[in-house]
């Protein structure tokens, strides 16, 4: 699918984790965010991560109403994509985010996916009727016409 494409493990550089997934619908990403306990900061061009080291983002996650503690950039992609990437710091738990979105973001990168799949079937005619969560982890929805 085009609006997700995951390109493997997190890069780390210092302290800043890249999190290898495109995000193309910034909306998908605030429904995912809220399910999650955070809100996306629109516009917010810096992010806060370990101590208060800042980095640069087109837009920013937090977690819903702390101001002030650590956050997930999204940034604009550096290849020429379009779209964004996110960037973190998960070191220590990252102040409370890798509670939050997971390991890798892995909770957060699932529910987007799942998010943007849900978004392609409806404008495909399909609706959701079921949603089950594998042993392995994986989402399976169930559509219908």
């Amino acid at each position: 699918m085009d609006s997700l494409r995951q390109k493997g493990t997190v890069e780390t550089m210092s302290h800043i984790a890249k999190i290898e997934i495109e995000i193309h619908d910034l909306s998908a990403l605030k429904t995912t965010a809220a399910a999650l306990g955070l809100e996306v900061i629109e516009g917010q061009t810096t992010f806060k991560y370990y101590g208060a080291q800042r980095g640069i983002c087109a837009h920013a996650l937090r977690i819903k109403g702390q101001v002030g503690g650590n956050e997930i950039g999204i940034v604009g992609r550096t290849d020429g994509g379009r779209g964004f990437t996110l960037a973190w710091d998960p070191y220590a738990g990252g102040g409370g985010l890798v509670e939050k979105v997971g390991a890798n973001c892995t909770k957060l990168k699932q529910g987007y996916a799942v998010e943007v799949a849900t978004r392609a079937a409806q404008r495909s005619g399909f609706r959701v009727v079921g949603r089950t969560v594998r042993q392995d982890g994986k989402v399976e929805l169930k559509l219908q016409r």
